[in-house]
């Protein structure tokens, strides 16, 4: 005769929480002194609890038999039993009425899956007695403590078993993703039992609106995340349109394994256009991924161009691309005809042009001297 769980009508029955540690007592005569416990959370599949376990028989007094603790492993169910078996004479054993194994419990992911980071991905679950509503969160280390998952959906009704997950609500790949949900109504929650992978690319530095200054060099300026892209290599391309990705500003390897966290020293170049609404693309494999915008600080000079022919003594246009200076900047014009390291001269250029104008006439002088290519 079993007396825990106690088993009947949902008002009468045991509601035993997943995860928590009970105790099965029976009492029994005549059955020998070994028995088999099981479980079953549906009536039809059974799994062992213990077997040849000591049973004590009663006699002139009642004996109550103690199973070892057992921590209720789940489904969450309202159709759970409990089974205890003489192994002396199987033909002799006793069933519970159902009782509930009481809880939530993630079905997906649950280890193992992986999620594309630009898709649309499922939660599911299963629950019993775990109230109306749970919130979903999602943890992107290795071993979270619970201060690691990041809420990424709340009050949802319990009774959907599933939801889709929206790209925007997640926040970078990872090799080490695991998901919580939680009743917020009562202390029952689960969290997935291995880790599943979140497969792709995000790029976080440089963050929104930041000012990066050409030629300067900027410690951890590039900084992304990968996971599964298989590809330990990565190309980092430029846009100041934030729409054509045009110029290769680096190359460097590519961090796809364990934690997957890249931060890349730059040397922001000269050759490139500055821009107040720059992008940076990463790309390894198959995937690819978009900074947010930042803004690109400095002068390009656009016009005499590479291979460009200017005639001593002739008027000509100097124009430039400027970006991040402030709108009452000026800019002064000179020349060297001894290549990039100079000397410099003033060669008739003008001086104090604002840089928003972005052109100023030249008339080359004519005493300039030898020329040059």
């Amino acid at each position: 005769n079993i007396l825990t769980p106690k088993g009947g009508t949902p008002a009468e029955r045991d509601h035993w929480q997943v995860g928590t540690t009970n105790l099965i007592t029976w009492t029994a005569g005549g059955a020998g002194n070994l028995v088999d416990i099981e479980y079953s959370p549906d009536g039809t599949s059974w799994v062992t609890i213990a077997t040849a376990y000591t049973n004590i028989n009663s006699g002139a007094s009642v004996i109550t038999n103690t199973a070892p603790p057992w921590v209720v492993p789940g489904p969450p169910s309202s159709n759970s039993y409990i089974r205890i078996r003489s192994v002396s004479q199987p033909s002799l054993y006793a069933v519970t009425l159902p009782f509930d194994m009481a809880g939530v419990q993630i079905t997906a992911p649950n280890g193992g899956e992986i999620w594309e980071f630009t898709t649309t991905n499922d939660v599911t679950w299963l629950f019993q007695g775990a109230g109306a509503n749970i919130d979903i969160r999602l943890a992107y280390v290795d071993n979270p403590t619970s201060n690691d998952f990041e809420l990424i959906d709340s009050n949802i009704n319990i009774l959907s078993g599933r939801r889709p997950v929206a790209p925007s609500k997640v926040r970078r790949p990872t090799n080490f993703g695991r998901v919580r949900i939680n009743s917020t109504t009562m202390p029952m929650f689960d969290v997935s039992d291995n880790s599943f992978t979140i497969r792709g690319l995000s790029m976080t530095f440089p963050q929104s609106n930041a000012v990066y200054t050409m030629g300067m060099h900027v410690v951890t300026g590039l900084q992304w995340f990968s996971a599964a892209t298989e590809d330990t290599s990565a190309d980092i391309l430029y846009a100041s349109d934030g729409t054509n990705y045009n110029d290769v500003v680096l190359t460097p390897l590519n961090i796809d394994g364990g934690a997957g966290e890249n931060k890349q020293d730059w040397l922001v170049p000269r050759n490139v256009l500055p821009s107040d609404t720059a992008r940076l693309k990463v790309v390894a494999g198959a995937y690819s991924a978009r900074s947010p915008q930042f803004v690109l600080r400095g002068i390009r000079v656009l016009q005499p161009s590479i291979g460009a022919f200017f005639d001593i003594g002739t008027n000509k246009f100097v124009t430039w691309k400027a970006a991040g200076l402030q709108f009452s900047a000026k800019i002064t014009g000179a020349l060297s005809t001894s290549g990039l390291g100079g000397p410099y001269s003033n060669a008739g250029l003008t001086t104090n042009v604002p840089a928003a104008n972005g052109s100023t006439s030249w008339t080359i002088d004519p005493e300039l001297g030898k020329p040059t290519t």
